[in-house]
């Protein structure tokens, strides 16, 4: 069963596996999809398309699925491609 703090916001696309737990003003939007154990400490933003595999942890003020922050990027050449997070790693921001 997910543990989803009352502070975050998980919009209704948002499939859950078992045992996540979402922490305090975290921000889920979109066609996202956390594994089983998925834990979001707090104050992260994910907006889909994003897949995050099982047992992965998230540090705080990590944001995925967003555009690069980087003014190389030509929003109208470049697509920004789905996210995508295999098993048991560490997110950081970076």
């Amino acid at each position: 069963m997910a543990l989803i703090h009352p502070t975050a916001s998980v919009s209704r696309e948002v499939e859950l596996g078992d045992d996540v737990r979402i922490g305090p003003g975290c921000v889920l939007s979109g066609a996202v999809k956390l594994g089983a154990g998925v834990e979001l400490l707090g104050n992260v933003y994910i907006q889909g398309p994003v897949t995050i595999g099982a047992r992965t942890f998230v540090y705080p003020f990590t944001c995925i699925g967003f555009e690069p922050q980087d003014v190389k990027f030509a929003r109208d050449r470049e697509r920004v491609p789905p996210a995508r997070a295999r098993d048991d790693p560490r997110v950081n921001q970076a």
